[in-house]
């Protein structure tokens, strides 16, 4: 009498779809196996496919029930996702309809990806009024912003109108789709009663030389230096700054750090000798 096996096949079909972006990591694997498997039956994963976004990696094997493995084919395929998507400007500051800002303030463009740095200069960045304002643009790829660094101090109650051309290009090459374009208006000018550097209405203490309360550039808010312990002294000449003006030696500054609230600097009067 004649045994037969009856061989029963089954297909699957596994797509998998991912989205267009490039550097996406990806690993997908099915496995079959046989319920009840004879020496001569074979059970083993299906292709497994991985990639990185722009490659694909696809490769087989199998094994026997008894446990030998089989080496099988691997393919590579590579395709090349284009970034099309234009840059755009998440945030600004000063915000559009700003009042009341520092006249030392910067002007700051947050982009939504990584820009191509040399697109971005003075004749894609600007600031003016009536006439353009001169300064210095700075772009940081850990933030992936933009910023616009007056060369003096602006003028007191004006309208500053900055503007992001579309020149600027993201790390692909696109450039944004339209000019970005908003405007402030500084703080009036004010006295300084104790003489600290800091305008009265810029200044919480603005009475008192042993505290002020200037703006962080960054329109953060205050920043605040108090020297009150020491008897007799007293603050001159405080101001803030970006961290990245070019009045400062940018000669081994960290790559990696970032002072969100830019930089203070003043000058502490009337300490005697040994008092720190």
């Amino acid at each position: 009498m004649i045994q037969k096996r009856l061989a029963v096949f089954m297909i699957a079909v596994f797509i998998m779809s991912l989205p267009a972006v490039a550097n996406a990591l990806f690993t997908n694997e099915v496995k079959l196996t046989a319920s009840d498997g004879a020496l001569q039956e074979r059970f083993g994963f299906s292709v497994a496919l991985s990639g990185d976004g722009n490659t694909a990696i696809v490769g087989a094997h199998m094994a026997d029930v008894g446990g030998n493995t089989d080496q099988g084919a691997a393919y590579i395929f590579t395709a090349t996702i284009q970034d099309t998507t234009p840059p755009t400007i998440t945030s600004t500051n000063p915000t559009d309809s700003s009042i009341d800002v520092a006249v030392n303030t910067v002007v700051t463009a947050a982009f939504s990806e990584p820009m191509n740095f040399e697109s971005i200069n003075q004749n894609t960045f600007t600031l003016s009024f009536n006439q353009p304002v001169a300064g210095t643009v700075d772009y940081d790829p850990n933030t992936m912003k933009a910023t616009f660094i007056p060369g003096s101090p602006l003028l007191n109650s004006t309208t500053y109108t900055a503007a992001v051309t579309t020149g600027v290009k993201d790390s692909a090459g696109n450039n944004m789709d339209s000019d970005k374009v908003w405007s402030f208006t500084t703080i009036a000018s004010s006295n300084d009663t104790d003489g600290d550097g800091v305008p009265d209405n810029e200044d919480d203490k603005p009475f008192d030389s042993t505290i002020a309360t200037p703006m962080a550039v960054t329109g953060t808010g205050r920043i605040v230096v108090d020297i009150s312990v020491n008897q007799g002294a007293f603050l001159t000449n405080v101001q803030t700054m970006s961290d990245s003006d070019p009045g400062l030696n940018q000669t081994g500054k960290p790559a990696d750090h970032q002072f969100d609230d830019g930089l203070v600097s003043f000058k502490v009067n009337g300490v005697a000798p040994g008092e720190r």
